[in-house]
């Protein structure tokens, strides 16, 4: 199936949402967890990063600011978000390249990447989708380099709603911490760990790494 045709979920859930995106997730506070992964990223000058699910750019954009020097790439396969992020970098004076696509079908050569980070997005996935795209970040990872995983670590109060808000667009599936050490163990990551627990709203939400 081509990207053009594939059914996505969109990063606000619905499209009608997606102008309101950004101060949302702002007042959930979920900004200051995305922080907490950028502190256990370390980038040096000429490094690539992916940001898989980058939405509409915050991540991508506050890297680039904070490291001029590193490549940032960020994939999502919802186009109107991409423009929310290519303007976002605009207003930001900053150069991204933003790309349209799925996580378990990166359109990059093998081992281009020094860093992968996805934030929030893992949940969303199916058990298949989740282990496909792990061994896509390992292939796209150079020797060396590592991914960074945030996501939440059990279903929110009110998780049958989501089940079935998600489930419309696909068999979506939140995973217990031990369960997302052994995905990675299982794609050919090495050293896969958790690395911190956060509260998240209603939620707790946690930090992994894995090396290549």
């Amino acid at each position: 199936m081509t990207t053009s045709k594939r059914r996505y979920l969109p990063a606000a859930g619905w499209k009608w949402l997606l102008p309101i995106y950004d101060p949302y997730v702002r007042l959930l506070g979920w900004d200051a967890v995305r922080r907490r992964l950028l502190d256990q990223i370390k980038f040096e000058p000429g490094h690539r990063l992916l940001d898989l699910g980058c939405a509409t750019g915050t991540l991508v954009v506050d890297v680039k600011q904070s490291h001029p020097d590193v490549a940032v790439v960020g994939l999502d396969p919802d186009p109107e978000a991409l423009t929310r992020a290519g303007r976002k970098a605009i207003r930001a004076g900053v150069k991204l390249h933003l790309i349209r696509g799925f996580s378990d079908q990166l359109p990059f050569v093998d081992a281009c990447f020094d860093r992968v980070a996805c934030t929030g997005m893992f949940s969303l996935l199916s058990l298949a989708e989740k282990e496909t795209t792990l061994r896509e970040v390992c292939r796209v990872l150079r020797p060396g380099g590592s991914f960074h995983l945030l996501d939440v670590v059990k279903m929110p109060l009110g998780g049958s709603l989501y089940r079935r808000v998600w489930r419309s667009v696909r068999d979506s599936q939140v995973c217990t911490e031990h369960q997302i050490v052994a995905l990675l163990d299982q794609s050919g990551l090495t050293a896969a760990r958790k690395t911190g627990q956060h509260p998240f709203w209603l939620w707790p939400v946690a930090t992994y790494r894995a090396s290549r």
